[in-house]
């Protein structure tokens, strides 16, 4: 069977994939440096069983990366890549603001729920985590502010 690769979204673009939701479970991650995190297909296949309660998605993840932050934060990067990549956006901004609550203050996962809302047109929330990601790195902080700037721009013109 062909899979079709997804391919990264960054800062509100994403390309559409013609990958079912079923069909999700499994698939190659094309130019990552990293491999897909165990609990990602755990959680993916929970969800494929019906089971779509986010919160058991983020206590799976939690409880499968052990509380590592940074693992944590890939695993829910790789789940919102393949949610929003089968188009269920609301579903990926409900995982990641329910992780938020076991990570409030880890600055990707703010850029991650950013860029999610800034898909979702969701602009104001969009601008509330870019700033919380610019607050947390003040030395990293100029792509955040490019987002806030261009949220911004897209609340103008609606």
């Amino acid at each position: 069977m062909i899979y079709y690769i997804i391919k990264k979204m960054r800062r509100g673009t994403l390309e559409k994939s013609k990958l079912k939701p079923k069909d999700a479970i499994g698939f190659t991650l094309e130019n990552k440096a990293v491999q897909r995190r165990n609990v990602v297909d755990e959680v993916l296949t929970m969800f494929k069983s019906g089971n779509r309660d986010v919160n058991a998605a983020v206590k799976i993840v939690n409880d499968g990366e052990n509380g590592h932050q940074s693992n944590m934060v890939q695993s829910l990067e790789q789940l919102s890549d393949v949610l929003c990549g089968i188009g269920h956006f609301s579903k990926a901004f409900d995982l990641l603001d329910a992780a938020f609550k076991y990570i409030p203050r880890d600055p990707i996962l703010h850029e991650l729920i950013a860029r999610v809302a800034f898909i979702m047109e969701n602009f104001d929330k969009c601008i509330v985590h870019n700033k919380k990601a610019a607050e947390l790195q003040p030395k990293l902080c100029c792509h955040n502010n490019s987002d806030i700037g261009l949220a911004y721009y897209r609340l103008g013109i609606q």
